[in-house]
C-alpha cells in the first residue's frame, strides 16, 4: 500500500479553512501490478500525460538555452538524446532541496559555501 497525503487551503465567505487527508491506496509494486490493479488504459494515459509535461519542461529549457529548432529536432539532436526522467520524488521546495544537498556536503564544503554567500 502507498500512503497518499493531501492538504488543501480554501476560502469561503471570507473565512479561511485548511484540511488534511491521508489515505492508503494500492497502486501495485511495479508497472505490471499497477496495470492489474487499475487497468492498462489508465496507466498508459497517465504515463503519456506525465511524460508530456516532462518533455515540455525540457523543451522550455532548450528554448531558454537559445538552441535552434534544428539543434533540438535534427537526427542526433537534443530530442534524440532525451529520455523521460525516472519520476522519482523530488524535494517539495527550494529550501528542502538546499537542505538535502547540504546534508551530503562535508563540514568543510558547508563552511566554504557559507563563506561564499557572505562575500
Amino acid at each position: 500500500m502507498t500512503v497518499i497525503k493531501a492538504t488543501a487551503n480554501w476560502e469561503k465567505d471570507d473565512e479561511k479553512f485548511s484540511g488534511e487527508l491521508e489515505v492508503e491506496y494500492e497502486f501495485g509494486e511495479d508497472a505490471n501490478a499497477m496495470i492489474n490493479e487499475i487497468g492498462a488504459e489508465v496507466v498508459y494515459r497517465h504515463a503519456i500525460s506525465s511524460i508530456t509535461v516532462a518533455l515540455q519542461g525540457q523543451m522550455r529549457q532548450w528554448i531558454q538555452q537559445g538552441l535552434s529548432e534544428d539543434e533540438i529536432k535534427s537526427e542526433g539532436g537534443k530530442l534524440d538524446q532525451w529520455s523521460p526522467p525516472s519520476g522519482k520524488p523530488r524535494a517539495a521546495n527550494r529550501m528542502a532541496k538546499i537542505t538535502a544537498l547540504m546534508e551530503k556536503m562535508t563540514q568543510e564544503e558547508r563552511e566554504l559555501l557559507m563563506a561564499s554567500l557572505t562575500e
